[in-house]
């Protein structure tokens, strides 16, 4: 599922966690109606994504996404409206040949985070899932397989996880992990299928 031409968070909102080939339009249309339906943060989640020793929660403000996720020297910068959600929602972030980063900003606040990675091999995803597993510890996480894909999925009152591995030809995996309010996570077509449901103990 390359996202590079569509852009990172357009892409993901076309396929969701359906599976497919990227630019197929997902089966559940985007809720008009999300950003009313929405949790308020109030105050940064407990929730984040993290890069190195710096981390980024959900309801922070957007100036704080590129600070701790700073676009590469061969980076493509991503600025856009994502589309098919309602007007006063917007995208930001990165993306090069080998990884990206993407968010989507409500009243300048970050309700979505994004990190794709086009090939982690088994050593690299371990890593990964530890350190995103180690920075969200208050969630409890189940793996789904579903059309060939694993998901890591963990949620709590107002957000949710969703770490997807795909296999590639070359023995390496497409990693993305998103974290999202819960609501729009929904509304993006973006929390896992029904599969196979095994519990990940912590």
């Amino acid at each position: 599922m390359k996202l590079h031409h569509a852009g990172l968070l357009a892409g993901l909102l076309l396929v969701g966690c359906s599976g497919g080939e990227a630019g197929m339009i997902a089966e559940k249309p985007v809720n008009r109606q999300i950003a009313s339906q929405m949790a308020e943060f109030l105050a940064p989640s407990q929730t984040c994504l993290v890069n190195g020793r710096r981390r980024l929660s959900l309801g922070e403000s957007a100036d704080r996404a590129l600070l701790v996720f700073p676009r590469p020297s061969r980076g493509f910068p991503i600025e856009e409206v994502v589309p098919g959600l309602p007007e006063g929602f917007k995208s930001l972030g990165w993306e090069s040949n080998t990884d990206g980063f993407g968010a989507v900003v409500y009243e300048n606040q970050l309700v979505l985070l994004m990190r794709q990675f086009e090939a982690l091999d088994t050593e690299q995803f371990a890593q990964l899932l530890e350190s995103v597993q180690s920075a969200n510890s208050t969630l409890k996480y189940e793996m789904r397989s579903a059309s060939g894909v694993d998901y890591w999925f963990g949620a709590d009152a107002m957000t949710t996880l969703v770490i997807s591995r795909i296999p590639t030809k070359s023995k390496a995996y497409q990693v993305t992990v998103t974290l999202g309010e819960s609501h729009l996570m929904g509304a993006m077509n973006l929390i896992p299928p029904a599969g196979e449901v095994s519990s990940i103990a912590k």
